[in-house]
């Protein structure tokens, strides 16, 4: 399949202006990649209603190595959007470049480094779009009010750096920390990871700098995985303990595994051991996914994710 740079845009929808330091515009460098490389498999990704109504969700496009080429997005749903398009461009057998574009104009770009060992160390991120003007003063408390129109965005589309990510390893090579200083699309621009004598991850949070947002730690079994997600407050306190709107449920996921440690089933609930939902995969002897269904607190199935793959 050839790869196709093809230009697009999103409508930016937002009540809070943007940071002077996140309007600094910037053309992200170009990067070479390996050109020659073909995709020979592909997976059709189908979303069937409870109606049993089947929509063609996604096609992804894979290299011979099992390395994923492209991607075509062919329905607006909760899982994606229509006529967006992902390119994945490799220097050997490194991602080194992600490309997304939008039918509507719009696009993004995402640069990777690596050091002599094939580590990650650093993500660069750019958008290209039409931005609200300088002179357009919306948001909350402003006089002009909050409901932004295409009259408020300038005529062009243009490059803005949205975030600079460095990674940090441990001595085993294990990933230790993600931190964006001084750009990201959100607050949460650190991730942290500690992890057992195994290598497996036991503890993942997620912080606004040093202020800590949410914790996942992380309990293993034979052929099962559970997981617990618990969100704090600016104070550090947990939130589900919270009888005020600042209340966010802790929420643990607990899979069930198959024997090469694919999840076979989901089941979530939060602090009080109520049922938030549920979902069960299926793989074919490849390993690969081939189904995955979801269903309501009640237990009643909601959407069918189905996988067909050609060569």
């Amino acid at each position: 399949m050839t790869k196709k740079i093809i230009p697009i845009l999103i409508l930016l929808i937002s009540c809070s202006s943007p940071t002077k330091e996140h309007l600094v515009t910037q053309i992200p460098p170009i990067i070479e990649f390996d050109k020659g490389g073909q995709a020979t498999d592909l997976c059709k990704e189908y979303l069937v209603s409870i109606r049993n109504e089947r929509s063609l969700l996604k096609t992804s496009y894979y290299f011979a190595n099992g390395k994923i080429d492209s991607e075509d997005h062919h329905l607006n749903s909760t899982w994606t959007r229509k006529g967006k398009r992902i390119y994945y461009d490799y220097q050997d057998t490194l991602l080194v470049q992600r490309r997304l574009y939008l039918d509507n104009g719009d696009s993004t770009k995402a640069i990777y480094h690596y050091d002599d060992n094939g580590l990650l160390l650093k993500e660069e991120h750019y958008d290209f779009e039409k931005r609200i003007r300088e002179d357009v003063d919306k948001g909350l408390g402003s006089s002009e009010g909050c409901i932004i129109t295409e009259d408020d965005y300038e005529k062009e589309r243009t490059w803005r750096r949205r975030s600079i990510i460095n990674y940090q390893y441990d001595s085993l090579g294990r990933k230790i920390e993600y931190y964006a200083p001084s750009i990201h699309w959100n607050r949460q621009n650190r991730y942290t990871w500690i992890y057992d004598d195994n290598n497996r991850v036991v503890e993942h949070r997620s912080y606004d700098h040093n202020r800590l947002i949410w914790a996942k730690t992380y309990s293993y079994e034979t052929n099962s995985l559970e997981i617990t997600r618990t969100w704090f407050d600016h104070e550090g306190n947990p939130q589900h303990l919270k009888k005020n709107h600042e209340y966010s449920p802790e929420l643990t996921f607990r899979y069930t595994l198959n024997e090469i440690e694919q999840p076979i089933t989901e089941v979530v609930s939060n602090e009080k051991g109520e049922l938030r939902s549920q979902e069960t995969s299926k793989y074919d002897e490849e390993g690969r996914i081939v189904e995955t269904k979801q269903f309501n607190s009640e237990g009643q199935h909601l959407t069918t994710h189905l996988f067909e793959y050609e060569r």
